[in-house]
């Protein structure tokens, strides 16, 4: 089969998409006893550990300190263990895959024979060559000559890596937990039910919110008794609460603190 890697940024972003909706633990289950009963590659296997490759190599974080909001709980050795294959035998099947969104025929691609192999120069040329346009992208806000679908992917990837970064250490120093709101903002804002679906999202809002609703949906779908799983609901949506208020009772004292000063 061709392999071609078609110049279209709309798939690639799809890719990227694809990338924030995958989640370890439900992919774990899923994929190990389809790799038991095959005891090879397929398709679908190729496209998992696709998506679980480039999903937990694009991590950002360290593995020291478990306490800290950037610890990685999972890496791309953990799963391959995790479903009983090797690193070095998932790296060897994924030789042969291309994704759909990056195929000029827009489906999987699954090929008979791995590429020939680069010669070690070549790869780090190639790498040298990616972080030069990334970091030319980064410094002037324009693409460079030579700009590929991978740089894409990659700028897209690290950008929405730094983005969740940020985000976790701003948790970490607003003291969530110590902070008691003065009103229930939440339901104050539940009350005009017609402003509650106007507001809008950046790229990397919206990787991460179709990630959230696939946890929640996976999360709910092992409760068998309707009742725990509302009682479960109730106490979700609590703590979404008590959150979301404590959050804005901090933004509200920081904005009060910056007018006096």
């Amino acid at each position: 089969m061709p392999n071609k890697i078609a110049p279209n940024e709309e798939n690639s972003t799809a890719l990227v998409v694809a990338v924030g909706k995958w989640k370890y633990d439900t992919s774990v289950r899923q994929i190990t006893p389809k790799v038991m009963k095959w005891k090879g590659l397929t398709v679908e296997i190729a496209r998992e550990l696709y998506l679980a490759r480039d999903a937990l190599n694009g991590q950002s974080g360290q593995r020291k300190d478990p306490d800290a909001p950037d610890y990685i709980q999972h890496t791309w050795a953990d799963y391959c263990d995790a479903i009983g294959v090797s690193k070095r035998t998932a790296n060897g099947w994924l030789s042969m895959f291309v994704p759909a969104e990056l195929s000029d025929s827009g489906e999987d691609i699954l090929m008979d024979q791995r590429p020939p192999a680069q010669d070690a120069e070549q790869i780090a040329a190639e790498r040298y060559a990616r972080e030069e346009r990334i970091a030319s992208y980064r410094a002037t806000g324009t693409k460079p000559e030579g700009w590929t679908d991978e740089d894409e992917i990659e700028l897209r990837k690290r950008l929405a890596n730094e983005r969740i970064h940020k985000l976790a250490m701003e948790m970490h120093s607003r003291r969530i937990g110590s902070i008691k709101p003065k009103r229930d903002y939440l339901s104050e804002v539940a009350k005009n039910t017609k402003t509650l679906r106007r507001f809008s999202m950046t790229p990397d809002q919206q990787i991460l919110e179709a990630d959230l609703q696939s946890t929640v949906k996976s999360f709910f779908f092992t409760f068998n008794d309707p009742e725990n799983r509302l009682k479960v609901a109730y106490n979700l949506s609590m703590a979404i609460k008590d959150l979301v208020n404590e959050l804005t009772e901090y933004d509200m004292q920081d904005q009060s603190r910056e007018a006096v000063e």
